[in-house]
């Protein structure tokens, strides 16, 4: 087979395989609308108490994962500062 014979096969089996992504897109996107008919937002059959005790419930939650993503945070910072006064310290030692 010459160059142009893998060059034109190249080109066909590219060709193939955006047609072949083109269907699963398209596929996914039938799908994902059939799952969403005839839904909201909100469920229809939730009373107005249980849904802000629901919303309550994930601000705490999302609360409770900021705290501890700064908690984490201020430890970690205050970790790498002890390990860089232990490194001051012993490299000082070291050269007197």
């Amino acid at each position: 087979m010459s160059y142009g014979g893998h060059a034109l096969d190249m080109i066909k089996r590219l060709k193939e395989g955006r047609e072949a992504l083109n269907r699963r897109r398209e596929k996914a996107t039938i799908k994902g609308r059939k799952a969403h008919i005839g839904t909201g937002n909100t469920p229809k059959n939730l009373t107005a108490e249980e849904f802000d005790r629901i919303n309550k419930a994930l601000k705490k939650r999302e609360q409770e994962q900021q705290d501890y993503f700064n908690r984490m945070t201020i430890i970690l910072s205050l970790a790498v500062v002890g390990i860089a006064i232990v490194i001051c310290i012993v490299v000082e030692t070291l050269i007197f």
